[in-house]
């Protein structure tokens, strides 16, 4: 039993990890409207991209990077399938230096029209919001954080820790303690 468990472990633990390979990747992200209609407004979200849309030094303009979208502004929630992504950049460590997305997004770019109700998100940085009608809108500032991972996912890596270690353990059990040698050897 100790030897299946000592040959499986190893490799439950690489397929976790192959799995992972292609992880989500969730950014909270803070609107404050400074002027227009809504001045003085908050509003809070989220979005998550796969790790796979990662470019190092350069910046992804696909279609469809962000995998989901949670955020309200004026009493419209919007999601993934409302909004579209117009580009992430990465620095050259694969790191987000830039996420821009709205309602009026294609791919590497974002527009507005007067008196169609959109918005864009240029974070860390700028808002922009027309509301349906106006030739107005508000602008804000925006500020980006990465999401503290869910304790699930943290206790899925200890887990996976404590399994590669253990199977290390019955793998190569310490050997020569003084308590394992035979009185008056060396």
């Amino acid at each position: 039993m100790t030897t299946v468990l000592g040959r499986v472990a190893p490799i439950a633990l690489w397929l976790a990890c192959a799995g992972a390979a292609a992880s989500p990747i969730t950014y909270d992200f803070t609107v404050t409207a400074s002027d227009g209609p809504l001045a003085g407004t908050v509003a809070q979200g989220d979005f998550t991209f796969d790790s796979s849309s990662i470019t190092p030094g350069a910046v992804n303009g696909a279609t469809g990077l962000l995998t989901t979208l949670h955020f309200a502004w004026n009493g419209i929630v919007y999601n993934a399938g409302t909004a579209n992504t117009g580009a992430l950049a990465f620095d050259a460590t694969g790191n987000l230096l830039s996420a821009l997305f709205g309602t009026q997004c294609n791919p590497g770019f974002c527009s507005g029209s007067a008196g169609i109700e959109g918005w864009t998100v240029s974070a860390p940085g700028i808002f922009f919001y027309t509301p349906a009608g106006f030739d107005v809108g508000s602008t804000g500032t925006v500020t980006l954080s990465l999401a503290v991972p869910e304790p699930g996912m943290l206790g899925l890596l200890g887990a996976a820790l404590a399994t590669l270690a253990f199977s290390r353990l019955r793998r190569y059990p310490r050997r020569g303690t003084v308590s394992d040698r035979a009185p008056g050897s060396t």
